[in-house]
């Protein structure tokens, strides 16, 4: 027992060097990256709130309010990603901002069968200009949407697959504008679950169960 007993420091001792060896755990990251051509590309963290704000100018831009937000840290389905309250203003020639979201944490949803929603709307577009916004899970791109007039707004559905927990969400707004030029505008990404076949195709037939239970109830009365 004594032996035993004098191993028990140089154990602890190994077992500690051992732990302090493993790679750390992945740490989920929500970032905002501005980009346009000709310019050093800004990135923002979101410092583990889960909310990314950001005013001030950038290459041919003035952005008067941008918000990002991110629910990977609540385990809430549906998983969602959003650039609200987006307004933006050129203060030169014709430019393109290009406007990424990503977060790296999501657990929910599970991996498995998944249902990506887009949807981008407008409330002011002046002088020449658009805007796209396309969502994408994993990498795997959805339906790239794009309006060029305000107030106005559109959506697009993606069956998805998620390979993968954590796995990573990420949408990018493009937005194009002449000089002078101002663009207020909302852009989300959802994933959810999407409802069983057998659930679904069992419900449809319902109805129909029912009309023949009725018929031979009918036959022996």
């Amino acid at each position: 027992m004594r032996r035993v007993t004098r191993r028990w420091p140089l154990l602890a001792l190994l077992a500690g060097a051992a732990i302090m060896a493993m790679p750390p755990p992945a740490k989920a990251d929500f970032m905002l990256t501005l980009h346009e051509q000709g310019y050093r590309d800004v990135t923002v963290s979101d410092n583990g709130t889960g909310f990314i704000a950001y005013g001030g100018g950038f290459g041919s831009f003035f952005i008067q309010g941008d918000f990002g937000y991110s629910n990977s840290n609540t385990g809430v389905e549906p998983a969602t990603l959003t650039i609200n309250q987006l307004s933006i203003q050129n203060t030169s020639g014709t430019g393109t901002l290009q406007i990424t979201l990503t977060d790296t944490g999501f657990m929910v949803p599970h991996a498995g069968p998944a249902v990506m929603n887009s949807q981008l709307s407008t409330t002011s577009l002046t002088g020449t200009g658009s805007v796209s916004f396309q969502s994408f899970l994993n990498g795997v791109g959805g339906t790239k949407l794009t309006l060029g007039t305000a107030p106005s707004g559109t959506s697009a559905t993606d069956a998805m697959t998620i390979s993968s927990d954590p796995y990573t969400l990420s949408n990018i707004t493009t937005v194009t504008l002449g000089a002078g030029g101002l663009l207020q505008s909302t852009g989300t990404t959802t994933v959810t679950t999407p409802a069983p076949g057998a659930l679904m195709l069992a419900l449809t037939g319902l109805p129909l169960l029912g009309v023949g239970a009725w018929r031979r109830l009918r036959k022996r009365a």
